[in-house]
């Protein structure tokens, strides 16, 4: 069903509202599917991919993040890094 969302022509805005709601109702599982469709369909939009590595951390798939969080920092630069240094989602990366 998120896959079939996901592929209906909208607006990014509109599938990071399904994602904020699916966090705020703690369903990991569907925030974990809505970032990885999203991020493959919408490969350019790097906060997709963003929410994708925090949702890892959030389920305890720590090494899924942090690939996820290499990718970004390769493909954005320091920018990113700055940029996730001051996401508290990814304070338990920081921190080891």
């Amino acid at each position: 069903m998120v896959k079939a969302i996901l592929l209906m022509p909208a607006p990014p805005e509109a599938f990071m509202l399904l994602f904020d709601m699916c966090e705020s109702l703690g369903e990991n599982e569907l925030m974990l599917q809505i970032c990885s469709e999203y991020s493959e369909t919408n490969n350019k939009d790097q906060n997709g991919m963003i929410n994708l590595a925090a949702t890892y951390l959030l389920m305890q798939k720590k090494d899924q993040a942090i690939n996820t969080v290499n990718m970004l920092i390769r493909a954005y630069g320091d920018e990113m890094r700055e940029n996730l240094k001051d996401d508290k989602r990814f304070d338990v990366l920081i921190k080891e």
